[in-house]
């Protein structure tokens, strides 16, 4: 009898882990579409500029480069031309701003009527330049907060509207650092000290 019920637990765990595996199949199959799917109308080269000097290159060496920390040839001689070592840009390009449930659920509602939405917005767009006109931003912005978190890269990915975007190097650090403090540190303590 023992064995039996041996057999049935494990019939039972194989049939689980069938499950698991047919579930994550159709979920990688659904990630993989939606991804391809949204990258359709998103951005394809991504121009750096830092002070006079810029380099053009695309969207996928900058997502290689700020996830591998190896840059291209091109971004590697671009960084090393104007004196911008290669993995802290990289890690800018990823570092990730988390937001409290609170402070997303605002912004997401209010990204320009707010004065944390619009902080947020125009300190981003100080960074990331595309068609000029800030609504592609705002979209970007929504999109990568979805999870809480939002970084540089993830704008870009969620970038739709222009072929090209502009990713100012002169304030990357100085801007995304203040940002990153007053979303993080700031914005919390305001929180706390009204309650």
């Amino acid at each position: 009898m023992t064995q039996s019920k041996v057999s049935s637990v494990d019939l039972y765990r194989h049939f689980a882990k069938l499950k698991t595996l047919g579930l994550t199949f159709t979920l990688g199959i659904a990630g993989g579409c939606l991804a391809f799917c949204g990258r359709a109308n998103a951005v394809e080269r991504v121009r750096l500029i830092y002070e006079t000097h810029e380099a053009v290159v695309s969207f996928d060496e900058i997502r290689t480069f700020a996830e591998t920390g190896q840059p291209p040839a091109q971004i590697q001689q671009f960084l090393l031309d104007n004196g911008q070592p290669a993995e802290v840009i990289a890690r800018l390009l990823t570092e990730e701003i988390t937001l409290s449930e609170n402070l997303r659920a605002k912004i997401r509602t209010k990204l320009e009527d707010s004065s944390i939405g619009q902080f947020v917005l125009y300190e981003i767009d100080k960074i990331i330049q595309g068609s000029g006109d800030l609504t592609a931003l705002k979209v970007a912005l929504d999109r990568s907060m979805e999870d809480r978190t939002i970084s540089v890269l993830e704008i870009l990915e969620n970038y739709t509207g222009a072929e090209q975007v502009t990713v100012n190097l002169v304030g990357l650090r100085r801007t995304y650092t203040d940002v990153k403090a007053f979303v993080e540190r700031v914005i919390p303590a305001l929180e706390v000290a009204k309650e």
